[in-house]
């Protein structure tokens, strides 16, 4: 049995004293030494190129100053504006664009090449050249990337990055290989990224997932996490969604961007090639593919269930794919949904067929429920349709209920088979 023992009464008075005789004081922390930041990736790919040029926030900038600006939460930064951008091929003498490419601020702090300019072949050095308002200059230069060829192999055989075909590969049983031919660069990187209902790339961090190689050969199981999703791990695919997959090839200043950070306490761990500032001037060439995951069928509600009926007036006869994210009574699930199905126009509802929408819903027991996300056919600036298949599974068939999410409640459309 432990014992509680006692303060002696002369320690606990001594104790007492020191620190009635200690006093706080007020010390004001000095403003930081203001930094500038720049990102600009060369994209031999794209039409045109773009610089940001930011500067730190010190903290004495008057917060009015900042209500215009979209700040992350964590350190912020303020666009530079009034710079002159300058990029300049040094290996091309004869450059069409001229020995010096004037960047266009469209946007604050944001810089603009003019089309196609510089001209940039694999190979050639560019070099960026920075005058900030103060006189300042800033400089860095970078080596344009060449990406010959790009492919993926599955078990269903072999496509290249750049193909207008989807893949279809298993992920719960098939591994991708994807080796790119470079001509110049140093890092691979491999970006898988969900599709949203509009067809475009999802931009919430939660659907997409990166994968960098110091390599042009490597594997992907389609059972590979995210250890980053969610905060404990996500499936990088899922069977029952569609998405982009896109491979890059990086040169060594890009390359050491990502694999370096700042230390908040230290200021060092930064890789940084820049001259007069911090940031990265680097080169990044790109080609992707659209990939539909699929799976195995390890629990009887998953499989692919034929809807017909009529629903808003429109005759519908559609097939939904379904895979359940894990065999439990409650699960998250996610499908395809093809065929002939409804959508809302500015004329009323329209026979429409999406060709493979990626749905999302969740099961508990027998009973489903499904979000179907589609835009408006004329994509006007109303937002999108959202409509819920609410449903009981039985083994032979069974009745769909489509309702639409209205702004002043739900209402039921109609009930499928």
């Amino acid at each position: 049995m432990k014992t509680r023992q006692r303060i002696p009464v002369a320690v606990l008075a001594t104790v007492m004293v020191g620190l009635a005789a200690c006093e706080l004081e007020e010390v004001a922390i000095p403003s930081g030494d203001e930094v500038l930041i720049v990102h600009a990736i060369m994209r031999p790919d794209h039409q045109r190129q773009f610089v940001l040029i930011e500067r730190s926030w010190r903290g004495d900038d008057d917060p009015a100053d900042l209500d215009n600006f979209d700040l992350p939460p964590n350190s912020p930064q303020l666009p530079l504006s009034g710079a002159t951008v300058i990029v300049s091929n040094v290996d091309f003498p004869g450059d069409p664009c001229g020995s010096a490419v004037a960047f266009s601020e469209n946007a604050p702090g944001l810089y603009q090449s003019p089309a196609n300019c510089p001209t940039m072949r694999p190979g050639d050095r560019l070099e960026l050249q920075i005058l900030e308002p103060n006189g300042s200059t800033i400089r860095g230069t970078t080596e344009v990337v060449g990406l010959d060829s790009a492919a993926v192999t599955s078990a269903t055989g072999s496509m290249p990055f750049g193909s207008p075909d989807t893949l279809i590969f298993n992920r719960d049983t098939d591994t991708l290989f994807v080796a790119l031919q470079k001509s110049h660069g140093r890092l691979v990187e491999l970006q898988v990224t969900r599709v949203d209902y509009y067809g475009d790339l999802s931009t919430s961090e939660f659907d997409r997932s990166s994968i960098l190689a110091d390599t042009s050969e490597f594997r992907v199981p389609g059972t590979i996490l995210d250890l980053l999703g969610r905060g404990e791990g996500d499936e990088a695919f899922r069977a029952g969604r569609r998405y982009v997959m896109t491979a890059g090839i990086t040169d060594g200043n890009y390359f050491d961007f990502v694999r370096s950070q700042n230390n908040t306490f230290t200021g060092r761990g930064f890789i940084n090639h820049l001259e007069g500032a911090i940031g990265v001037f680097g080169s990044l060439m790109s080609l992707a593919i659209h990939v539909d995951a699929v799976g195995d069928a390890t629990d009887p509600r998953e499989g692919t269930y034929r809807l017909t009926g009529a629903a808003a007036g429109v005759t519908v006869d559609a097939t939904l794919s379904m895979y359940l994210r894990q065999a439990a009574d409650s699960a998250e699930l996610s499908a395809f949904l093809r065929g002939v199905w409804l959508q809302e126009t500015e004329q009323g509802w329209m026979p429409w067929n999406p060709k493979g929408l990626s749905v999302d819903g969740g099961v508990v027991g027998p009973t489903f429920e499904i979000v179907v996300e589609q835009p408006l056919l004329d994509r006007g600036e109303r937002p999108g349709t959202t409509l819920l298949l609410v449903g009981t599974w039985a083994a032979d068939s069974f009745q769909v209920s489509v309702e639409d999410e209205a702004v002043f409640g739900t209402r039921t459309l109609g009930v499928l088979t």
